[in-house]
């Protein structure tokens, strides 16, 4: 993995870096995850620059994940397929101006340099495209609290006394 580029360079030759780099290139991700064994994570980001001179980075990233589900807490696959353009950017203000729009069509912006993270770039691709919280559509057996959970009459509702309250 290429760990530092240099982003004017790169939009500048309009070139393409990709490869294939294990998960544990990424530590933020290899740490906060299930063990996900030797997952490889492919990649790829290209330089261009538009015709009035803006420079972009156009990142892709393809992998797939071991997450825990939220609801029964076993494992799931789920893919990651990331795919973003990004504008670059000379100075933190220049990355800020237009922020106030909120325009969801514009562009995200970052700061460019001559010693640009890629891995961490890529790595925050990944985890911007993960569900907040993963869950499976419907999971292989019932969640726990939820395992033999037939409506319990012995105890009264907390709110009972509330809707008698609204009754008078």
């Amino acid at each position: 993995m290429i760990d530092f580029i240099d982003t004017e360079e790169l939009s500048r030759s309009g070139r393409t870096l990709e490869g294939v780099s294990a998960l544990s290139a990424f530590p933020r991700l290899f740490s906060d995850f299930p063990d996900q064994g030797n997952v490889p994570v492919k990649w790829a980001v290209r330089g261009f620059r538009e015709i009035g001179g803006a420079s972009f980075l156009r990142v892709r990233a393809e992998c797939v994940l071991v997450l825990e589900c939220q609801r029964c807490l076993e494992g799931f696959d789920w893919s990651i397929d990331v795919d973003r353009t990004l504008e670059v950017v000379d100075s933190e203000e220049a990355a800020e101006a237009g922020l106030a729009e909120a325009d969801p069509e514009a562009v995200e912006r970052i700061v460019g340099s001559r010693r640009f993270d890629l891995a961490g770039l890529i790595e925050d691709e990944i985890i911007l495209a993960m569900p907040y919280v993963p869950k499976h559509d419907i999971c292989p057996r019932p969640p726990a609290s939820a395992a033999g959970s037939e409506t319990d009459t012995s105890s009264p509702s907390p709110f009972a006394a509330l809707g008698k309250m609204k009754k008078h």
